[in-house]
């Protein structure tokens, strides 16, 4: 399952493969995509560790109140 940016980032690759060169505001405007998927990883790994924990938190507590 790929997000909306992936998805776009990814057509954005596949156009700009195809041409013999690539202008710097091109390749500017594709490092931008990268970095907002990357700032979308890390965004979704903090909030799952950030619920992990809390899942770890509330199974200590029910085996420690039992």
């Amino acid at each position: 399952m790929t997000t909306t940016r992936e998805a776009e980032l990814i057509e954005s690759w596949k156009e700009l493969r195809s041409r013999p060169t690539i202008s710097m505001n091109e390749l500017d405007d594709l490092m931008y995509q990268v970095e907002k998927v990357l700032q979308n990883i890390r965004s979704a790994e903090e909030s799952r560790d950030k619920w992990r924990a809390k899942f770890e938190n509330l199974k200590k507590e029910i085996k420690d109140g039992s």
